[in-house]
């Protein structure tokens, strides 16, 4: 679902304020679509770092937004107000079961209130359950959750299933790359950084092999 309108951030602005001129209209622009349509644009190690520390708080608004949009359709579903009667002590037409608040809310208010944590717990996701039921260890989840919680990353559905994702594109087994997640320290993981650290320690093998072996005027 694509929105009209998106929340753009001082700190993402300060974020990235030293960076190269092309790389900070990359990921202006990568925020705009992903913000937007969902998308994520193709992006250069340098932005794609930058852009994920973003896309976390774009996540995080996403679900609030979508929270409000389901909330209004489930309120459009019930239809408006009983007809009204002539009973003066009840002008609203409120049934005799109903209550008659004091203060009536405002649909417009709820329309722009996309922090109604109410609402967002009624069908709260929990990400430490989500784990546990894709079969990671309780400890290394447990473990995890601090070094994210310590990250201010946020633990929504759609952060679930993109590490999910990532995680399965590797075909190694999800625990032993949740106990490297750990050990490294890392809020989030993508599968390009396992990849990266083994090009580099496969580097540094043949490099040291290199070194120790003797040139041809050594061996003379």
């Amino acid at each position: 679902m694509k929105k009209k309108s998106f929340v753009f951030y001082e700190d993402w602005k300060n974020a990235i304020s030293g960076l190269p001129d092309d790389v900070r209209l990359d990921i202006y622009e990568s925020i705009i679509e992903y913000a937007i349509s969902g998308n994520i644009r193709g992006l250069k190690p340098l932005a794609k770092v930058a852009f994920n520390f973003i896309k976390t708080d774009i996540d995080r608004d996403t679900e609030r937004y979508m929270s409000i949009v389901e909330r209004n359709k489930e309120n459009g579903k019930k239809g408006g107000r009983p007809k009204g009667t002539n009973n003066p002590k009840n002008p609203l037409g409120y049934l005799e079961t109903q209550n008659n608040p004091k203060n009536l809310d405002n649909d417009n208010e709820d329309d722009n209130d996309i922090s109604s944590d109410e609402d967002i717990k009624k069908k709260k996701f929990s990400f430490k359950k989500a784990m546990l039921d894709y079969g990671f260890d309780s400890g290394l989840v447990d473990e995890w959750l601090i070094i994210r919680r310590s990250k201010k990353a946020v633990n929504s559905e759609i952060a679930f299933n993109g590490f999910i994702s990532e995680i399965e594109k590797t075909g190694e087994d999800k625990n032993k790359l949740l106990k490297h997640i750990v050990l490294k320290q890392w809020r989030g993981f993508e599968a390009q950084w396992l990849n990266n650290e083994q090009n580099f320690t496969k580097y540094e093998t043949n490099k040291r092999n290199f070194e120790r072996k003797p040139h041809n005027s050594e061996r003379l």
